[in-house]
């Protein structure tokens, strides 16, 4: 696969994956659709160029694990961000 393909399709996922946790988590709407998508699509590339290389699995194919990683990145940083905004005024993280 050609790299810049590779990384289309990372920011593709990132960005499938943080409008799906923002669609979701509607009690964590403080948080702007900008800022879901921006986090999905980090999570994505930290999952898929970072983690993936280090964690393989023997029966499962070095293409499959990228792509798996970069959801598992995209779904963990954009529910992060979405939980930073959540709660009330003096219980959330960020306050704005």
């Amino acid at each position: 696969m050609e790299y810049w393909l590779t990384w289309l399709i990372v920011i593709a996922i990132g960005l499938v994956v943080g409008f799906i946790i923002h669609a979701v988590m509607r009690f964590a709407q403080r948080a702007s659709i900008f800022a879901t998508l921006i986090a999905g699509v980090i999570g994505a590339i930290i999952g898929a160029f970072v983690v993936a290389p280090y964690i393989a699995v023997a029966t499962v194919s070095a293409l499959a694990m990228f792509f798996i990683w970069a959801v598992i990145g995209a779904i963990v940083l954009a529910v992060f961000v979405e939980m930073l905004f959540t709660g009330t005024r003096r219980g959330r993280v960020v306050s704005w």
